[in-house]
């Protein structure tokens, strides 16, 4: 009983302490209600507060610049000029002397890149003032002042006034060198000063960063165009020490054929050499690298090398060319060099062949890891004018002397021929030097007084000896009359020797230009056109061959039409064709000049089977006789393949062979009795025609295959075209034209009044005003 009251009670005091725990919690959550509900409002009104505090220190932050501009505040600063050395690294060497702007931006540079690392510095800035390379006392005793162990710096340094920036920025000097890449900047932007002519004289140098020397026994290529003038190298500079004992170099000229510009491959062969040049006994050789200096012998010198006057021999160089070097075991190696000498690169030949054993090898070239250190010193036969300016003057006012040079007569040629008219109707004076082939008896053929010298086309002394004659005193323009198979040597390359030789203005005229040359022609005529002054072409398709295929400047070509005597025009034809045995109507073709398969006669021959059913008494003149250069080769063989065709035919009563090499009165006497003027030329690459030139003078009808010159020539109704290997197309046009005098007699007068503009008087004096204007530019 009393156990369970307990109970009871137990269970009623926990009851109630629940209750009164409920009633607690029941209080508390009430009194919370009203304390959130009083606090919202005033935390809402905070954040609004803090946001608008916000907005107004932006709009505050972003209004101070232009608050300060307008009221001129700026921050104080504080400047101090500092005077330091820049320590090189290990393995780098700078030119000794001041720098030059450029070179003190990438010391600056470097200097302000250091500052801008360091958080104490980065908003200093750093103006260089000065910098000098200089050597080292110990440098100076040991070697040569050429190159420097430490750069001297004055500089400005600018901080803020409240920034301690003067012990760190002591602590970044003591630290900072120059990298590889920069000091390599700094060398290469020195300025050159001896890459200069002076009295026609260039010297140009090359330096190389490579310690080590390059190893012997491989070609290297300078691939920079080292000579910016025509001339010849006379000595030769480089570096070297007893590895060099009893070993040779030799120096060479390259063309360049192709180059990859992205990956700096090339494709070049040699077209000139030094010869072997020998560097004496280990005896005679320092043990550490030094200077030599090796003077090249001219045409006329001796070789000695035991007195050491020459070695080797001169040889020309060209604007576009490159020099090459070769040693058999000389270690070709590094050494201080003045601040005027420029970094050079090098090209060396794939797969280590040796460009020098044979002249006009094409070769691929790749890059060298090793740079030459050499000089070379270029005779640049620049004009060099030493007359006072009263005599440039005169020289201008009155008319240039000129010295041409070509085949003249009486040697039987067509450019023999043009030279003789040109030479006649050249308003001023002049001479001649005569070209000669090499089988010629010099006493079966007598020129006249104006040849002043005989040229052998194969002896290469006889071309030195003409650029002795031009750079005389007593001319002021070379004319050169330029046809391939002329000159001696590979594709005439012997006439560039001369061109390179010579001091005086050049006119080169081409009377022959390949539209697809192979690369060795393409070389020879580049290399023509680079040395000459001024390039005349005689026709607008030959301009544009030059251009588009050679790479020629514009500027240095001019187009002078190809020459034609000044003749009358011939309304009728009777009394010419009386005048040599013919009836005075009867019908007449002509083809003339030189004889060779080119002409390709050919193919009037099977026109004329088709002509004479309808025109019987049709006559066919083939005039002139075999070409001299054809008839050593073969003979008269191709005349006589043309009378097997002619009698083959049936044409005997109606094609005549004039067997002779005629003077100009002589071929215009003939020409007066032709109706008709026939260049058949199979040639497509044919860019000038003499004959044609000398038939639209006359003043004839014309019929030509389309080759570049005839399509020119005989545009707007000058004349009439056939297709090549066409003879139904040809003998419809000629019996066309024999049947219809109206289309006949327009196209006469057309040529000749075009031909007006040819006469060989109006060509002299276009000749004589080039030399004018090249001496005065001179």
């Amino acid at each position: 009983m009393m156990q369970q009251e307990n109970t009871e009670t137990i269970a009623v005091q926990q009851m109630d302490e629940t209750e009164l725990i409920a009633t607690d919690r029941s209080v508390t959550t009430e009194k919370a209600n009203r304390f959130s509900s009083s606090i919202t409002p005033i935390a809402a009104l905070c954040c609004l507060g803090f946001v608008l505090l916000l907005i107004a220190a932006a709009i505050v932050l972003s209004l101070l610049p232009v608050y300060l501009t307008q009221r001129d505040i700026t921050v104080a600063k504080s400047s101090e000029t500092y005077t330091f050395d820049i320590q090189l690294g290990n393995g780098l060497a700078l030119s000794v002397g001041e720098y030059n702007a450029e070179q003190r931006a990438v010391v600056q540079t470097a200097l302000q890149n250091q500052l801008n690392s360091n958080p104490t510095t980065k908003t200093s800035t750093i103006t260089v003032t000065s910098a000098t390379g200089i050597a080292s006392v110990k440098r100076r005793k040991r070697q040569s002042q050429t190159l420097a162990t430490f750069v001297r710096v004055v500089a400005i340094l600018e901080y803020l006034s409240s920034v301690r920036v003067r012990n760190v920025f002591i602590s970044i000097l003591n630290k900072f060198v120059l990298t590889t890449s920069e000091a390599q900047q700094i060398e290469s932007l020195k300025t050159v000063t001896n890459n200069t002519v002076t009295n026609g004289t260039r010297i140009l140098s090359r330096r190389s960063l490579y310690e080590g020397g390059a190893p012997a026994g491989i070609v290297y290529i300078d691939s920079h165009k080292i000579a910016a003038k025509k001339g010849n190298i006379t000595s030769v500079s480089f570096y070297i020490d007893q590895t060099c004992a009893l070993s040779t170099v030799e120096f060479g000229a390259f063309n360049l054929i192709n180059r990859d510009l992205e990956h700096n491959l090339a494709q070049l062969f040699l077209t000139e050499t030094s010869g072997s040049l020998k560097l004496g006994a280990i005896k005679e050789i320092k043990p550490y690298m030094h200077l030599i200096t090796i003077q090249l012998c001219s045409g006329n010198a001796t070789n000695n090398a035991n007195t050491g006057n020459c070695q080797g021999t001169q040889f020309p160089i060209l604007p576009h060319q490159y020099l090459g070097i070769r040693s058999d075991k000389c270690r070709l190696g590094y050494a201080p060099t003045p601040t005027d000498r420029v970094l050079a690169t090098t090209w060396e030949p794939e797969n280590g062949l040796d460009a020098f054993a044979k002249r006009y090898q094409q070769l691929n070239y790749l890059p060298s890891a090793y740079t030459i250190l050499q000089s070379v010193t270029i005779d640049s036969l620049e004009s060099n004018t030493k007359t006072s300016i009263e005599g440039q003057k005169s020289m201008i006012n009155t008319i240039p002397r000129v010295l041409f040079l070509g085949t003249y007569p009486p040697r039987k040629c067509g450019l023999a021929t043009f030279l003789a008219d040109l030479t006649e109707n050249y308003p001023g004076p002049y001479d001649v030097i005569a070209v000669d082939e090499p089988t010629v008896d010099e006493s079966s053929r007598n020129y006249t007084d104006k040849v002043i010298f005989r040229l052998n086309q194969t002896n290469s002394d006889s071309y030195y000896t003409v650029g002795d004659i031009v750079n005389s005193g007593a001319y002021d323009v070379f004319n050169l009359q330029h046809e391939f198979g002329l000159f001696g040597g590979m594709y005439g390359e012997y006439v560039i020797k001369l061109l390179a030789s010579i001091r005086k203005p050049v006119i080169t005229t081409l009377h022959t230009i390949i539209s697809k040359p192979n690369s060795f022609l393409m070389s020879v005529m580049r290399s023509i056109c680079a040395t000459s002054s001024r390039v005349v072409v005689l026709s607008n398709g030959g301009r544009q061959l030059l251009i588009d295929v050679y790479g020629v400047d514009e500027k240095k070509i001019s187009v002078i039409r190809h020459g034609v005597p000044d003749s009358k025009f011939s309304h009728s034809l009777a009394d010419a064709k009386v005048s040599l045995g013919f009836e005075e109507n009867i019908p007449t073709m002509a083809t003339f000049g030189l004889l060779h398969r080119d002409k390709y006669i050919q193919l009037p021959l099977q026109a004329l089977q088709t002509v004479v059913k309808s025109i019987p008494n049709v006559m066919y003149l083939i005039i002139g006789q075999t070409h001299p250069l054809v008839q050593v080769s073969e003979g008269n063989s191709y005349v006589h393949e043309l009378e097997h065709n002619i009698t083959a035919l049936g044409l005997t009563k109606n094609v005549r062979f004039i067997d002779k090499y005629m003077n100009d009165d002589e071929l215009t006497a003939y020409l007066g009795a032709v109706d008709i003027v026939l260049t058949p030329y199979n040639s497509v690459d044919q860019y000038v025609s003499g004959a044609l030139s000398w038939a639209v003078g006359a003043g004839k009808c014309v019929i030509s295959t389309p080759y570049p010159y005839a399509k020119e020539l005989l545009d707007n109704g000058r004349g009439f075209l056939t297709p090549y290997d066409d003879a139904e197309h040809l003998s419809s046009l000629i019996i066309k034209l024999f049947q219809d005098t109206k289309v006949r007699d327009r196209a006469r007068r057309n040529a000749y009044d075009f031909g007006r503009n040819m006469i060989w008087p109006i060509i002299g004096a276009k000749f004589e005003e080039i030399s004018r204007d090249l001496i005065s530019s001179a």
